[in-house]
């Protein structure tokens, strides 16, 4: 586990608790983390990449693991909410517990491209979204759809804020905050998949999926290198609503974006010498045709960002993955009009 040395675990019985000791330790001169699954620090731990010698468990704090009436497990206060219009995830949750829950197919399907179902058994929401790792993939769905974090900056001050103000590259959060919760607009993700998913397809190094709702619909890909168990090489989530399109990424640049120069580019007037996008998905990837490839690429480049480059793939081996995601989505959208209707509530892949 974690190398031998002086290590003091706490288990507060409330977010309060929580960070006073938090605030406690730091007097102290000791060096506190939050504690949720572990995984992330259990791991980076082994490495000698994180030093702590403070743990607070807070995964099972009552503020952290919200409950829904109706839909019982057996442990009392893990599920999400629905209250006041809100869609409510504690922080505490584990990815597989959010994914079954269902209540939003596309952080279902974000939150199940991380690891597999036994290593998703442990990882938290607070901690996918929170932690070290660079990718965070389940706060794509919070990027686009004007997603709400609710937290304890100081044992008495509550508050909540739109996570797109407070989000660049990470979640920007003050020492010792703990985040309890975080939040989606019922109407608004009902308005982009209450028809559920009317397509999905599964490779071992692709997974998409597209849904449809009353005002539009989303369109997601993965991509990895090795696999379904692997970080990916390009996430990316298209959304249509009213017409209107948002992009959010992760992998490609190496960290979450909300692609706001490539939403501009997407829906203003096509620059000029773009060839005119393609009618079908399927001619969105031909090599005989490129409209929406062009489109694509544009696109991304207008972010004027540089593309991730490791041992998983190459800077422009991205790019390409992630303009062809891209051009997929777009020509999926396009068409969404006139689609039959769903053919499952599909949410990805169990493993």
């Amino acid at each position: 586990m974690i190398p031998s040395r002086d290590i003091t675990f706490l288990k507060p019985d409330s977010a309060r608790e929580a960070v006073l000791a938090w605030q406690d330790s730091r007097q102290e001169g000791a060096g506190p983390l939050y504690f949720g699954g572990g995984t992330e620090i259990v791991t980076l731990a082994r490495e000698n990449k994180l030093r702590a010698d403070r743990f607070i468990a807070c995964r099972t704090l009552p503020e952290v693991g919200l409950h829904s009436p109706g839909y019982p497990s057996g442990v009392p206060g893990e599920e999400g909410r629905e209250e006041g219009g809100l869609l409510v995830w504690g922080s505490g949750l584990r990815l597989n517990e959010v994914a079954d829950r269902g209540m939003s197919l596309l952080l279902g399907l974000c939150c199940n491209g991380v690891a597999d179902r036994t290593v998703r058994n442990s990882i938290t929401l607070g901690g996918n979204i929170c932690g070290m790792l660079p990718y965070r993939e389940a706060v794509l769905p919070f990027l686009l759809l004007q997603g709400q974090v609710e937290s304890l900056s100081g044992p008495d001050t509550r508050e909540m804020y739109p996570l797109p103000e407070r989000f660049s590259k990470r979640l920007g959060l003050a020492e010792g905050e703990l985040v309890l919760s975080f939040c989606l607009e019922q109407a608004l993700v009902a308005a982009v998949e209450s028809r559920g998913v009317i397509r999905q397809e599964e490779e071992p190094c692709r997974i998409s999926a597209l849904a449809r709702g009353g005002r539009g619909g989303w369109f997601y890909e993965r991509r990895t290198a090795g696999g379904p168990v692997d970080y990916p090489l390009s996430t990316l989530v298209l959304v249509q609503i009213d017409g209107e399109y948002r992009l959010a990424l992760t992998g490609v640049f190496g960290y979450p974006l909300r692609a706001l120069r490539a939403e501009a580019l997407l829906n203003g007037p096509r620059p000029e010498g773009l060839p005119a996008p393609e009618t079908t998905p399927a001619q969105a990837v031909s090599p005989e045709s490129d409209g929406w490839e062009a489109l694509a690429g544009a696109a991304l480049d207008a972010e004027g960002l540089k593309y991730k480059t490791d041992l998983r793939g190459s800077g422009p081996y991205r790019r390409a993955v992630a303009v062809q995601s891209l051009a997929r989505g777009l020509a999926e959208l396009d068409s969404l009009t006139g689609s039959p209707g769903p053919v499952g509530p599909g949410i990805g892949r169990d493993s």
